[in-house]
């Protein structure tokens, strides 16, 4: 679509790009990062575009790429962006199995000042510990979260933070929807879906599948413009 539009920025690019890259039409999200790149005036525009097209490729299975492009990134020496290189670079790490080395980079991005992406750090790292110790990590995150300003970026890491606690401390994934639901979600359909779907992932485990039911219509009902959500929906109310 921005193709044909000359006149369209290189931040509203890579905004399409990155709603494209939440959608699951990752080759769309190729496309427009890869025309935010050429049109980038500036090292800022670049290394967004350049990290951005990174993710898309990550998210694609093509850890090859995506290291590639974190390469590229790392030679420019920039210190701003170095926590969110090595955020890219662990959860490569973790979908090649390296725990280790993934175990390595969660840890260094939590030391660094950024609180989001030491967030988000807690909750991947969680993931690769035993249950004692993820309860523990997803409680610091959730705790953490009280410090970082209301933004889309919030919302997202309150519902990653409910999605691994419904696997080790399923009260965790009940504060989260509780503080979301304190939220005006009302024009931000996506996040009403997986609100949603979360809340009957909730009650199925709690064996309350009626609820569950309901539930689920409602994530699917918002997921209609949200082609990975309405897959992964549909597929867990035939579950139910």
């Amino acid at each position: 679509v921005f193709s044909t539009h000359s006149t369209v920025s290189v931040i509203e690019l890579l905004a399409d790009a990155r709603l494209k890259q939440k959608q699951g039409f990752l080759s769309q999200a190729q496309e427009i990062s890869l025309l935010a790149y050429e049109k980038a005036q500036s090292d800022k525009e670049k290394v967004q575009a350049t990290l951005l097209l990174s993710q898309i490729a990550y998210q694609s299975g093509n850890n090859e790429k995506a290291l590639y492009l974190l390469e590229q990134l790392d030679q420019m020496k920039n210190t701003e962006i170095k926590p969110y290189i090595l955020l890219q670079k662990a959860n490569i790490a973790l979908a090649d199995n390296n725990l280790n080395l993934a175990t390595t980079l969660y840890l260094k991005i939590i030391e660094s000042s950024d609180i989001q992406l030491s967030v988000a750090s807690h909750i991947n790292l969680a993931t690769l510990q035993n249950k004692e110790l993820a309860k523990k990590l997803l409680q610091t995150a959730y705790k953490m979260m009280e410090d970082i300003p209301q933004s889309d970026k919030k919302i997202e890491l309150y519902l990653s933070i409910a999605q691994v606690a419904l696997e080790f401390n399923p009260q965790i994934t009940l504060n989260c929807l509780k503080t979301l639901a304190q939220i005006n979600l009302s024009k931000q359909a996506r996040y009403l879906s997986q609100t949603y779907g979360l809340k009957s992932k909730l009650y199925f485990k709690h064996g309350n599948l009626l609820d569950a039911l309901s539930l689920i219509h409602k994530a699917i009902f918002y997921a209609q413009q949200e082609p990975d959500l309405l897959m992964r929906w549909e597929w867990f109310q035939g579950k139910i």
